[in-house]
């Protein structure tokens, strides 16, 4: 499988710190851009990032065990202004401007 790059968004406010904790922890070159919400880089499929991360039931769970979010595959391009570390990390990542 090839790397994607996907946006994940931890949903809920009462949850967000404990599906933060688990990104970083199971996907340490991820960029948050902003509280609850990571650009991830990796060869997982999305059911395998939410299951990771603790937003997604395992098929042996049967609710998540972290919390609400969503894991979003994203096309590989970019626009707009922001943070520079951003457009590197993700020129980096994505292979495409």
């Amino acid at each position: 499988m090839s790397t994607s790059i996907y946006c994940a968004v931890a949903i809920n406010e009462d949850t967000r710190s404990a599906v933060t904790d688990a990104i970083q922890e199971r996907y340490p070159e991820s960029q948050e851009l902003i509280p609850g919400v990571f650009l991830i880089s990796t060869d997982d499929s999305a059911n395998d990032v939410a299951v990771g991360i603790g937003v997604r039931p395992d098929e042996d769970e049967d609710e998540p065990r972290h919390g609400s979010g969503i894991v979003l595959r994203l096309n590989g391009s970019f626009a707009g202004y922001g943070d520079r570390e951003l457009g590197l990390w993700f020129r980096a990542y994505a292979g495409s401007s």
